[in-house]
């Protein structure tokens, strides 16, 4: 496939530089350039994966529904991105629009099935049914990630995990024991620990399990909450304290207050110098 990208960016710097999820994310989750690379497949062609399309990404979806319903993303958004992943893996993967890959298809089925057999309809579809499940989980697993990190930004707060161990008669829900976990009977360990811990007791991936000596450990991962505007009051990020809502008087003395503090310090800064 010629490496030409056939569709234009209103802004082309953007193919010159490296661009992160943080300030363009869409293009990023994307996949842009492989996008940009593609030529349209017919209606017809793209309607062959619908079904696994919408498989894959509600699935996704369903898995990562609180990440999506922060971003604002549907069920059928995802959807859509499915598709124009879709139209990336025809014109890159597609064995009908890539003569080289049918040849291999070939060649491998020849080795399977001898010299004499010929790889029909059906086993084309399957082939690139396979590898579109792979290439499409991949892509929409992206997805997901790249917009986890964006939500962070969106809440204004990041998650964090923390891992304990303490006494099996105390079940308290989990941020109970993040605020109090010495109330409880509990001990932070590290992320290390806690990992070593699941492997002796062949508990890794549980979340919540019991050593040898009947001891309970616990992870428990805390989802960054909103700000509020408690969150944001008197902050360097209240919008209150910019010049827009401050009245004459107040960009005044502030201003006055900013002067006569620069030069305090201009002349500490001389006192120090004669000494």
């Amino acid at each position: 496939m010629s490496k030409e990208l056939i569709r234009k960016l209103d802004d082309p710097e953007l193919d010159n530089i490296k661009i992160s999820s943080k300030e363009h994310f869409e293009l990023v989750y994307l996949r842009h350039k492989y996008f940009r690379k593609s030529t349209n497949p017919t209606k017809e062609r793209l309607a062959e994966f619908e079904e696994m399309i919408c498989n894959i990404s509600d699935k996704i979806y369903i898995r990562n529904f609180q990440i999506f319903k922060t971003l604002g993303m549907e069920m059928d958004d995802l959807r859509n991105v499915g598709r124009i992943h879709t139209v990336s893996f025809i014109s890159m993967s597609g064995i009908k629009e890539n003569p080289d890959l049918f040849e291999e298809l070939r060649i491998q089925h020849k080795a399977k099935y001898g010299n004499d057999s010929e790889p029909g309809d059906r086993d084309v579809f399957l082939k690139e049914h396979y590898n579109l499940s792979r290439f499409l989980n991949q892509r929409l697993q992206e997805v997901a990630r790249f917009s986890k990190n964006k939500n962070e930004n969106i809440r204004g707060s990041r998650n964090y995990r923390r891992f304990y161990i303490g006494d099996p008669t105390q079940n308290p829900e989990d941020i109970d024991l993040v605020r109090g976990h010495k109330d409880f009977g509990y001990e932070k360990i590290t992320e290390s620990q806690y990992k070593q811990i699941a492997k002796e007791n062949k508990c890794k991936g549980q979340i919540k399990f019991s050593n040898k000596d009947g001891q309970t450990v616990r992870a428990v991962y805390i989802q960054g909450s909103f700000l509020t505007s408690q969150d944001i009051d008197e902050s360097n990020i209240d919008p209150r304290r910019t010049s827009f809502y401050r009245s004459p008087e107040e960009s005044l003395m502030l201003k006055e207050a900013i002067f006569e503090k620069n030069r305090g310090k201009k002349k500490t800064s001389m006192y120090s110098k004669k000494k």
